[in-house]
């Protein structure tokens, strides 16, 4: 088993700061931080580069040297992916992390989180192992106003009577690389 020492994350935004944070923690880890701009915040040891993503060698360039790829770009970031994806892979990066935090988009073709599996099925095409994380909503998310939680007074509102159980279907699913 290969164990991986150095990361470079994409975004260091809402979810890429914990991720770097965790990382960091670990000394025996490199941590290098991708960003559009030198002025982010970043704990210490931890390296920025800053790269425009529109240019494939300025992608190559940061990623020589890293293990893995882990992007945490947010939606908008979602265009950009293939090209960090392919410039992970001329740069010899083990395994890419694409940004897929939230919930499962095996087989989605349409709409707006279609070009995650998109991306999956090229990181397949061009040979860069993968690996895909599905948290489920995030409660800092979904815990708000619009959907019946009120933290300052101490409420929530449920449709319903309260007493429907809830019911969890749990698919276990083995995928290729």
């Amino acid at each position: 088993m290969s164990s991986y020492t150095s990361f470079a994350v994409a975004g260091s935004g809402a979810i890429g700061s914990y991720v770097v944070a965790a990382l960091a923690a670990n000394p025996s880890l490199a941590v290098t931080v991708l960003s559009r701009s030198a002025d982010v915040k970043v704990p210490s040891g931890v390296v920025v580069k800053v790269v425009d993503y529109a240019i494939p060698s300025s992608i190559e360039s940061a990623l020589s040297g890293i293990d893995v790829v882990i992007s945490t770009l947010g939606g908008g970031g979602n265009d950009v992916q293939e090209a960090l994806a392919n410039a992970a892979k001329q740069a010899g990066a083990k395994l890419f992390v694409p940004s897929e935090f939230g919930n499962p988009t095996v087989g989605l073709l349409t709409g707006p989180l279609a070009s995650r599996e998109l991306l999956a099925r090229h990181l397949k095409a061009i040979g860069l192992p993968s690996l895909r994380l599905w948290t489920g909503p995030f409660s800092d998310y979904v815990l708000v106003a619009p959907f019946g939680f009120d933290f300052a007074n101490g409420s929530a509102t449920w449709v319903g009577q309260g007493d429907t159980p809830v019911r969890r279907k749990c698919v276990a699913r083995s995928f290729d690389r």
